[in-house]
């Protein structure tokens, strides 16, 4: 399961690196330099996906994409592994995984809320409990 989110980044008419997500309507933004483009990529890719997991507004999984002027940008882990926490319970019954996991019920809904970021030891439990596992990797920027 990865989190990377498609963008499409192009240079407008104005010179500015304009950043629209093609999963998420209100990320836009935009910077004079494609590398500045990538950086406020990621602030709002995280502060609307903050808002909708908190709200409790789904997100949906992010679609693949490629091709040209298309990037990937990765939200925060504390972002990563809230969706891939509550994706990957689904329908399942919080209150048995929770269980299985060792944690309360509500220490369990909280791994599914942004605010928290879950230690490995926690994460691995709550993958084993939803018959998975944690696979950490570390990327080029």
């Amino acid at each position: 399961m990865q989190t990377l989110f498609p963008a499409k980044i192009h240079k407008n008419r104005d010179g500015l690196f304009q950043v629209r997500f093609f999963d998420i309507d209100e990320a836009t933004t935009q910077g004079k330099t494609l590398e500045e483009a990538l950086i406020n990529a990621e602030k709002i890719l995280n502060a609307s996906l903050d808002e909708r997991i908190n709200d409790e507004i789904e997100v949906n999984w992010p679609m693949m994409a490629e091709g040209k002027d298309i990037y990937s940008i990765a939200p925060a882990a504390r972002i990563q592994s809230a969706m891939m926490i509550h994706y990957s319970r689904g329908e399942k019954n919080m209150d048995e995984i929770a269980q299985k996991t060792g944690v309360s019920v509500e220490d369990f809904a909280a791994l599914e809320k942004t605010a928290t970021s879950p230690t490995l030891d926690i994460m691995e439990k709550a993958a084993k409990a939803l018959g998975k596992r944690v696979v950490l990797i570390f990327e080029e920027i």
